[in-house]
């Protein structure tokens, strides 16, 4: 990508793609959190009307849980085994990297 696009557009891009990812990864937490309130959390915990404030708190503190067990959940995963897996996939396991003329 640093051959192909002059430096404002791969800024450009860069700010493109994280703001993709970072709009796929808020609606998916954003997604799981309301499930969790309305049909857990309302539904097993309160028992009773679960009033707009506390609705709002528990949403956001069920958030924050969610963002910290995925951030904490992926590098203990049984199918992550570390920075090897990702060097062998690219084809760079050998511990030098390899240029463009080999």
């Amino acid at each position: 990508m640093a051959d192909l696009l002059p430096t404002g557009l791969r800024g450009v891009m860069f700010a493109v793609l994280f703001g993709t990812v970072m709009s796929s990864l808020d609606s998916m937490v954003n997604s799981a959190s309301t499930i969790f309130t309305l049909d857990i959390y309302s539904r097993h915990v309160v028992k009773a009307e679960l009033y707009p404030r506390r609705a709002v708190r528990t949403g956001r503190i069920v958030t924050g849980v969610f963002v910290v067990i995925g951030c904490l959940l992926p590098p203990n995963s049984p199918r992550s085994t570390g920075s090897t897996s990702t060097c062998s996939a690219s084809g760079t396991s050998s511990g030098r990297a390899s240029s463009p003329s080999s």
